[in-house]
């Protein structure tokens, strides 16, 4: 039997910055397309044309020219939409976001998590309205009798349950 050889490991793309198009590159654009959008047709105007990437830079595109055009608003967001959804699975499979990206922070750094206030009624400690955190007072409550309303009628229908703080 031949020996295993393990597969090799792929190393996640990071993305490249987003730069902006230059006056001569947008009038470059402008000229390639004909002053119209290349998903309707509709001809381009002035105040409502966006500049995207036809291959997202989450997925490996760049900022070359080859790779941009411009877009009605309407077209830009629907493309937008479709490369929201794209998007967001390469950044969770490059372990960027997500429940995975999540522990490894809580594990090698604890103090990036939001932490939580550990109390309980019984506690030594709470926190009032204001925001503050006070330790609470040594004495011990005590055993109260409370008349049942359910079972008013009845003999023995007295309960009893733990006193609350201040009224």
């Amino acid at each position: 039997m031949a020996p295993r050889v393990p597969a090799p490991t792929r190393t996640p793309v990071k993305p490249v910055p987003r730069q902006r198009l230059t006056r001569i590159e947008f009038a470059q654009l402008m000229l390639e397309q004909e002053g119209r959008c290349p998903a309707c047709g509709e001809k381009l105007k002035a105040d409502q044309i966006i500049d995207e990437h036809l291959n997202p830079l989450d997925s490996g595109g760049s900022n070359d020219l080859s790779n941009r055009a411009l877009f009605c608003l309407g077209c830009a967001r629907e493309k937008t939409i479709d490369d929201t959804a794209a998007s967001m699975h390469g950044r969770r499979v490059r372990g960027e976001i997500g429940q995975k990206r999540r522990r490894e922070l809580r594990r090698t750094k604890p103090w990036t998590q939001a932490g939580t206030f550990p109390t309980n009624r019984n506690g030594r400690w709470k926190k009032k309205m204001n925001g503050r955190v006070v330790r609470r007072s040594a004495k011990r409550r005590r055993l109260r009798k409370v008349v049942s309303y359910l079972g008013a009628g009845r003999p023995g229908a007295v309960s009893t349950s733990r006193a609350g703080g201040k009224r």
